[in-house]
């Protein structure tokens, strides 16, 4: 199912709850209004984990801890398997962090909208 995010500005998106608080909080009843809508695009902890990366600091540490000795340290993982190692670190984080809250949109879709008259996320 899709969920969307509303905007007042295209820059800060809100849940359903908060867009309504917000325009009722600057807006008189009836007042019409441009506002923004688009889809959300939630994250996951596999977004932000980059294997080669995570490799490339432990060599790059184990350079700085022992210079030359550290040499050929992980040269031997094979980087076609980087995923398995992203997929433990993000089953990881899934069982042991608070779901991630933040997104971002896309689709996004001006629209003009009556303060007060909401039956227009209900036909998203």
């Amino acid at each position: 199912m899709t969920e969307y995010a509303y905007s007042l500005n295209d820059d800060e998106y809100y849940d359903s709850d908060c867009i309504i608080d917000l325009i009722e909080c600057e807006y008189a009843e009836g007042d019409r209004l441009t506002i923004y809508v688009a889809e959300k695009v939630k994250f996951t902890h596999l977004s932000f984990i980059n294997g080669r990366e995570l490799i490339e600091n432990m060599q790059e540490a184990a350079y700085e801890d022992s210079g030359d000795y550290a040499d050929g340290y992980l040269d031997d993982i094979d980087l076609n398997k980087i995923g398995i190692l992203k997929k433990l670190i993000a089953d990881f984080l899934d069982k042991n962090t608070k779901p991630l809250t933040f997104y971002r949109v896309k689709k996004v879709k001006e629209m003009e909208i009556t303060v007060g008259d909401y039956s227009f996320m209900e036909d998203l």
